[in-house]
């Protein structure tokens, strides 16, 4: 919080009771009705899984997101998870290029898997 406060950020602990403005926002009304003139607003919603990682049990971080290795797996053998449900960088283009790592390495291990039981592809 100290290098926020250095950088003229000020952080809002009381709760937002609604967005104000016709087109585009003017101000934000707080819990206690105080209003706080604004152009703009940066949130941070907390991660929650969804009910299938739950149904799983799925590892999560201390954050509440998938926990993966490099290549995507979860602590579920054969349960790969990518994008937004891995990582605090909530970015279509990030998503993407994690899924399809994700795509790369389980095409690689039903690859291997199928040489090993002698599977040829025609």
């Amino acid at each position: 919080m100290a290098r926020l406060a250095q950088a003229r950020v000020r952080v809002e602990p009381r709760r937002i009771r609604r967005f104000l403005g016709e087109k585009q926002l003017e101000a934000v009304e707080l819990e206690d009705g105080h209003r706080l003139p604004r152009r703009m607003i940066f949130l941070k919603p907390r991660q929650r899984p969804v009910p299938l990682v739950e149904r799983l049990g799925l590892a999560l971080d201390e954050q509440g997101f998938v926990r993966v290795d490099d290549h995507k797996q979860s602590s579920m053998p054969g349960v790969y998870v990518a994008g937004d449900a891995t990582t605090p960088l909530q970015a279509a283009i990030i998503a993407s290029a994690a899924g399809v790592t994700a795509a790369a390495i389980m095409n690689h291990a039903l690859t291997v898997e199928a040489a090993l039981r002698g599977e040829t592809s025609r």
